[in-house]
């Protein structure tokens, strides 16, 4: 079946490779104007230029977004568990050093 031929919401389901620049505005919630800006100056921001037309995919878009995120990262919580090492000897007792 070919994708015109589905339900509207058949189709609004399936996220978009790529994503255009109005929609990266939407997504940062900020004007198409400052999403070309930032592409122009940072060249690290994954972006798909062919003549014209420019578009950002998504995955590697948000990835990208991920990293840039400021802030304390969430700290994961380490339970120390005590471990008894049974193959240590024990210590062996004092010989002449050790008088009572």
């Amino acid at each position: 079946m070919r994708p015109r031929d589905q339900a509207p919401d058949a189709r609004k389901q399936v996220r978009p490779e790529y994503l255009t620049t109005e929609e990266v505005a939407t997504l940062l919630q900020a004007s198409p104007k400052t999403v070309y800006r930032i592409a122009k100056l940072d060249p690290t921001m994954p972006m798909l230029k062919l003549g014209g037309l420019v578009r950002f995919p998504r995955e590697r878009l948000e990835r990208w977004l991920k990293t840039r995120e400021q802030g304390r990262p969430l700290r994961r919580q380490v339970r120390l568990v005590e471990k008894s090492d049974s193959s240590v000897a024990p210590a062996a007792p004092c010989a002449e050093s050790c008088t009572d």
